[in-house]
This record gives structure tokens, sequence and C-alpha cells, in this order.
């Protein structure tokens, strides 16, 4: 057998041997053997998930738990961090220690997260905050006071106060690691298009898919709906950074960018949470003077 046909060869039988179907039959096959190569499969992708952006759904933790793409462990709303962090500069609140997760923890693993539009954003947090879905209500959330005056009340406060999370400052800062700024988020999904980006993302880093169920559900509305110009406005200036990182718009819910493109964005930039502090370093970069709502 000549050497080209032998390559091409081995690379259909690796194929064959690797596929989703001749895997599966192996697990099966060695299920009830406690030293299966097939029965641990290592967790090779690491979610960060950042409140009100879909994360439920990718870990399905309120159906069977069984991840929408697989194999991977939730670092549920992680801050990565490394040596140098400091408590309360560089995780805002309610957030805390038990939130930080070293850098190590995700070497040699395809991390990856999930935004949403701002101004979707908001009105998701608004309804959470206020316990407007019965089945999720709690009076002791540190915003239900504040959600409850409107929301027109809640978006005034949050762009005036800059320590508790959600605040001016980044809404997405997760996606950054802490104090240093960088990221290594290797994917970024939008909720408003979730299911086809994790699937995308499922065939690109040879992960498994599975269809997931929706998850804590709240009101079914048009979010655009809540906002008169004034508040629209508020939002435009105050997260106009993130915005224009995003590719996000008033009237478009999903991102003008692919989650390759958004990931490459984001790891173009450099953002410091202690200082609220973006530095520009790819194409189109966010100037470091360009801080809103300060």
């Amino acid at each position: 057998m000549r050497g080209g046909t032998q390559v091409r060869v081995k690379a259909l039988l690796r194929g064959v041997v690797g596929s989703t179907p001749v895997r599966r039959f192996s697990e099966w096959l060695h299920s009830d053997s406690p030293r299966s190569i097939f029965a641990s499969p290592p967790a090779r992708a690491r979610f960060i998930h950042i409140p009100k952006t879909g994360g439920t759904f990718v870990t399905q933790s309120e159906n069977d738990h069984r991840t929408v793409v697989f194999p991977m462990r939730s670092l549920d709303h992680a801050t990565l961090v490394s040596r140098e962090w400091e408590m309360l500069r560089d995780i805002p609140p309610p957030f805390g220690e038990a939130n930080a997760v070293p850098l190590s923890a995700v070497d040699d693993s395809v991390v990856f997260s999930n935004i949403r539009n701002n101004f979707s954003f908001f009105v998701s947090y608004f309804h959470h905050a206020a316990g407007h879905v019965e089945q999720y209500r709690n009076t002791h959330h540190y915003d239900f006071s504040i959600a409850n005056r409107g929301f027109d009340y809640l978006i005034k406060t949050i762009s005036e106060r800059g320590l508790i999370w959600p605040s001016r400052k980044f809404v997405h800062y997760q996606l950054f690691s802490q104090p240093s700024g960088e990221s290594v988020v290797a994917w970024i999904n939008c909720t408003a298009t979730l299911d086809r980006d994790l699937h995308a993302m499922a065939q690109y880093f040879g992960l498994d898919f599975r269809a997931g169920r929706p998850q804590r559900q709240g009101p079914r509305t048009d979010y655009r709906s809540y906002y008169t110009d004034a508040l629209a406005d508020i939002v435009a200036k105050t997260w106009r950074r993130e915005l224009k990182l995003f590719g996000f718009q008033f009237d478009r819910p999903q991102s003008r960018y692919t989650p390759l493109e958004l990931a490459e964005r984001v790891r173009s930039n450099r953002y410091i949470w202690r200082d609220d502090r973006i530095v520009g370093q790819g194409p189109e970069p966010v100037a470091m003077g360009d801080s809103c709502g300060i």
C-alpha cells in the first residue's frame, strides 16, 4: 500500500473510530467495567455563567443537569483571578471569594461564556430582582425593593452605582480575568441565538451536543417596550463601551459578530474592574478614555 493511500485509510479509520456512534457504543460495551477508559470523559470545556445570559439553559440545572454541550464543567458565576487579586477590589458583590477561580484551573480547556444585549439584559434582571415570577421570588434579593419601585428607577440606580453588580461598570466583566483584565475565553455565545451558537460551538471544538429544554423563563415580552427614549439613552451612554465591543444595538437583540469574532474582540482588549478601565489592543480598539456614566 502506497504512502498516500495509507494516510487516507488511516484518516478514514480514525474518523470511524472517533465518531460519536462508535464512541457511544464503546461506552455502553464497557459500562460495567470500573476501569473503563470511557467511564468518565474529561471535561474539556469550562463554562463561565454570567447571570441572566442563558446559563441555566446551558447547564439544564432545573431539568436533569445533562448539559447541552458535553463533556463540560460549569464554573458557575466565576471570576477568573491571578495571584495578585484582592477581595473587594476585583470581585464585586454579590459575588465573593467563593466565586474566585484561579486561571490555572482552566489551563488546556476550552473556556466559553454567553453574553446578552444590555437592553434585553436589564429587562430580564428587572423581572428577576423584583420577583415577578413567583417560583423564583426572593424578597431578600439585594435589588428587590429597588426593582419594585419600577424599571426606570432600577435603571437609574444601576447606572449611578459603581460597586454592586450590575453597576455602571461592565455587566459582562467576568469575561475578563482580574486584576490583569486579560481574557482566556475562546468562544462567546449570544443569548438571542444561543441554541444555534451552542450547536456551532460543539461542532467547532469536537464536543457533543443535545437539545435542551427552556429554563427559568420570565415574562414573554418585547424588551424594547420597557424603554422610554430617556431610559434607552441612559443605557446607550452608560454602557456604550460594552455595546460597541459586542456589536449590540437597541433594535437588534443579537450581536453583529459571530461567536469566534466576539471571543477575538474580547481577547484583544483588557478590562480592569477595579479601575473600570478598558484598554483596546486589537481591531476597532475601545479607547481608555471612553468611560461611561462615571
